[in-house]
């Protein structure tokens, strides 16, 4: 397993050998040795790996997901990859929840610096707490798998309490920046048809707090699905709306258990949307193996 960097006439960096010993990378090729599931020559290096990866798919991907937690189901005799491009299907038969992954665990989950550097941490147990209530409303709203819940917010920790409430019932989650004009906010969202909205009235830049309640109601005035907001934060002023509006202190305030609702393999997690009527997708098993990988 020396082989795993590559050498180039125009190289810019090389990670020194204690980095790469101490990689994601090498520590998957020694699990794969250790376990016999690869032999030594396979994983001798990067090329080796990769070579071993394309030749074995059903295995390489079978091994990929045992190693960071996920439970295979599909059966032994069934290729989890794909065999042709377009149309195929990962992992058939294979179900999980993205923040069934991330929830997991205790100890501190989230650190929130606002622009004034002032610090606030969140443990798992109260994040867990959070998420489970925004779920609980989400499903008493009606929120199915498949639906969309969207948001407009800055970077703040309601934000991941909204991405994983969404993930734990199934549905898809989208999220634009407040600072966006009325028509870049609506190009973005009215193509996925949102059933809830996460909203904040304004955001704080620069020491000034920058209110967007017009925004918003322009906003909310060309959202024709949309049946619930939440309000980060309610504006001084509601716009005016037959969305029915809530309180996020309200909302988050109901004790409830979490859960999270097991989905296929490939069934979508989060949703990224240009101005034009097209999006791209991220898959429930994409983010939860990103995040296995990386904790």
């Amino acid at each position: 397993m020396a082989g795993m960097t590559a050498t180039g006439t125009d190289e810019l960096w090389r990670p020194t050998e204690e980095r790469v010993q101490s990689s994601e990378l090498i520590r998957f090729a020694r699990w794969l040795r250790d376990t016999g599931t690869a032999d030594d020559a396979d994983v001798a290096g990067y090329v080796e790996l990769w070579r071993w990866s394309t030749r074995h798919p059903d295995r390489f991907w079978r091994a990929l997901a045992t190693y960071v937690g996920i439970d295979v189901d599909t059966p032994n005799d069934q290729s989890v990859a794909p065999t042709a491009m377009p149309g195929g299907r990962w992992f058939p038969g294979t179900t999980l929840n993205y923040a069934a992954t991330a929830l997991s665990g205790d100890g501190e989950a989230v650190v929130a610096i606002d622009e004034d550097g002032a610090r606030r941490a969140f443990t798992r147990v109260e994040l867990r707490r959070q998420v489970g209530a925004l779920a609980g409303f989400l499903r008493d709203s009606g929120v199915r798998h498949g639906d969309r819940v969207v948001a407009v917010l800055p970077n703040r920790f309601e934000a991941v309490v909204g991405l994983l409430a969404a993930a734990s019932v199934g549905a898809v989650w989208s999220i634009v920046a407040p600072e966006f004009g009325a028509g870049a906010i609506v190009s973005r969202l009215q193509q996925l048809e949102p059933v809830v909205l996460l909203a904040a009235p304004g955001y704080r830049y620069s020491g000034r707090m920058i209110d967007r309640s017009d925004v918003m109601r322009e906003v909310l005035d060309q959202l024709p699905t949309l049946r619930h907001i939440v309000w980060v934060h309610r504006p001084a002023l509601t716009p005016a709306s037959a969305v029915r509006s809530h309180d996020w202190d309200d909302v988050v305030a109901v004790e409830r258990a979490w859960t999270a609702d097991a989905v296929p393999f490939d069934h979508p997690c989060g949703c990224c949307t240009p101005r034009e009527p097209r999006a791209c997708r991220r898959g429930s098993s994409t983010a939860t193996a990103a995040w296995s990988s990386s904790t």
